[in-house]
């Protein structure tokens, strides 16, 4: 009776710990920090971290190379830009072709097909026929059929605009999708950048469009225009912060699953 009462004490603390896991692993969010500078030399650095910092992710992009570096219960592995120093990604292709344990020049086959001539070992180049030119021919079947699929497939199109089911589908995925932007947004952002375009009148109006944004004056959000300036240019510093719990993923995915005005799409698409 014992060994049973602990068996099933035992299994009891097991399914407790696996609904612990479980709700962390739906829970718990990803939080996520980017930081850059634009300048003559543009950066941009950012961290991403789940589950009490155990996995990270970090990455630094300058000159248009891209560090990566990924930890999991401290051990790290680094990997990008670095990787290639001294050596180039792709190499280029040789300059000749190897046939049968021959190799022939790229240029030479080249001239040789421009003159018309066919290039066989050790055989003199074939005499060209002569013969009265041959009629253009006429329009193949399948290209007759290709323009009426190309017909067919715009009113096939136009249907599917017009049609009320995809328009819910198309709606219901745009709202999923501003759902989605909602929960990821930044919780904390700020900024210092001034910018010019060469024209002040052009800067007055991008500075008018700007003062629109809720984000630029309700956030640290701080632009300065440059009237004075005759070339354009961006510089500055930036940073965010946020969150995103992938529960509020999952919620997305059920409920565009669940729609069959989606899936009507999504198989009409793959056809």
């Amino acid at each position: 009776m014992s060994i049973l009462i602990f068996i099933l004490k035992l299994m009891g603390i097991l399914l407790l710990l696996l609904l612990f896991l479980l709700a962390l692993f739906l829970f718990h969010p990803i939080f996520y920090r980017i930081e850059g500078e634009i300048e003559e030399k543009t950066s941009v650095q950012g961290y991403f971290w789940w589950l009490f910092q155990i996995l990270r992710l970090e990455f630094y992009l300058t000159d248009g190379k891209v560090k990566w570096k990924f930890r999991f219960f401290g051990v790290s592995k680094e990997f990008g830009a670095e990787d290639w120093e001294g050596e180039t990604p792709f190499k280029d292709e040789p300059d000749c072709i190897e046939t049968h344990g021959k190799t022939e020049r790229k240029e030479e086959r080249a001239a040789e097909i421009e003159e018309g001539r066919e290039v066989s070992h050790g055989t003199a180049p074939r005499p060209k026929k002569s013969g009265k030119p041959k009629k253009a021919s006429k329009e193949k079947p399948s290209q007759k059929k290709e323009k009426k699929t190309g017909k067919s497939g715009f009113s096939r199109m136009k249907e599917e605009f017009t049609d009320s089911g995809n328009r819910q589908a198309v709606t219901h995925l745009w709202r999923e999708f501003c759902f989605l932007l909602s929960h990821l947004k930044p919780r904390h952002l700020k900024a210092e950048l001034s910018f010019s375009t060469g024209d002040p009148a052009a800067t007055g109006e991008v500075t008018g469009a700007l003062a629109l944004i809720p984000a630029v004056y309700r956030c640290g959000v701080h632009i300065y225009p440059d009237f004075l300036s005759e070339e354009w240019y961006v510089r500055g510093s930036f940073g965010m912060r946020g969150h995103m719990a992938l529960v509020q993923t999952l919620r997305v995915l059920f409920r565009l699953i669940r729609d069959k005005n989606l899936r009507r799409l999504y198989y009409k698409l793959r056809k």
